[in-house]
């Protein structure tokens, strides 16, 4: 299987990306080219306003991301009609500005994978095949593990190379909700460098630890050592060394999505 590469845009349409990696049914493009943001500068909000999105952060005021251009991800198939339709509802406003990559996955590698999709409740299908779907009363994660379930297979897409081949010179927002999957991908585009060289603004919906990869680890002291250390490949055998590693400049900013 090729690569998954950006769809070229004509540039004159784009002052700037956004990348919804997890768009599910397009609610967030709706919201991305539809609603205000409540902060409308540092220290100026207008919680009155019906129709304003908090996490949308006062450098990305409305007016600018309406000329801004989207790459969409879904995996999950069983949202694809809904979020093709709410892309080209939004097209009808916004023009040729929005590219949907359906039944893909970011990962650190371009191929395909195995997907679990909960299709009993039609939440949490994830990469990470142990995670566990909604159980009894609305409990999440009390349910079988996604591995128990429906399986797929999804086309993946190196996230890191796809963020190298977009133009530096556009302002970047990348948003990240993946069930679980978030942990082992940010640490991949953070110590690839990728990250902070080509994202200004990063959203990102963050799940239960035990959802991650196995061997992520469950205190937040420990998993941001872990993100932001470069492992030996040999650890085990050399009693778990760690070479941490530094950066000088990063350009992005790290915001919580809800």
């Amino acid at each position: 299987m090729p690569p998954i590469r950006p769809v070229e845009f004509d540039a004159s349409q784009c002052n700037g990306l956004f990348i919804d990696v997890g768009a599910n049914v397009g609610d967030s493009l709706a919201s991305f080219y539809n609603h205000r943001s409540c902060s409308i500068g540092p220290q100026n909000v207008m919680p009155q306003h019906s129709k304003c999105a908090w996490y949308w952060p006062w450098w990305m005021q409305l007016e600018e991301r309406k000329t801004h251009c989207v790459h969409a991800f879904e995996p999950n198939a069983l949202l694809i009609a809904q979020l093709t339709t709410e892309a080209t509802k939004l097209r009808r406003v916004v023009g040729p500005r929005i590219r949907v990559y359906p039944a893909t996955a970011w990962s650190l590698e371009d191929g395909n994978a195995t997907f679990g999709v909960d299709v009993q409740h039609g939440v949490g299908s994830s990469l990470q095949l142990h995670r566990h779907t909604v159980g009894d009363r609305n409990k999440k994660g009390h349910g079988p593990a996604l591995s128990e379930g429906n399986l797929t297979t999804v086309n993946t897409v190196d996230g890191i190379a796809f963020l190298r081949s977009l133009p530096t010179s556009l302002p970047t927002a990348l948003k990240i909700d993946v069930e679980g999957h978030e942990y082992e991908l940010l640490r991949g585009l953070m110590l690839s460098g990728a990250l902070c060289a080509h994202v200004d603004t990063l959203f990102v919906e963050w799940h239960s630890v035990t959802e991650g990869a196995k061997g992520t680890p469950r205190g937040l002291d420990d998993a941001m050592k872990w993100m932001l250390t470069t492992h030996n490949p040999k650890w085990e055998e050399l009693s778990g060394e760690w070479r941490p590693i530094g950066h000088p400049l990063c350009r992005t900013t790290l915001l919580r999505w809800t």
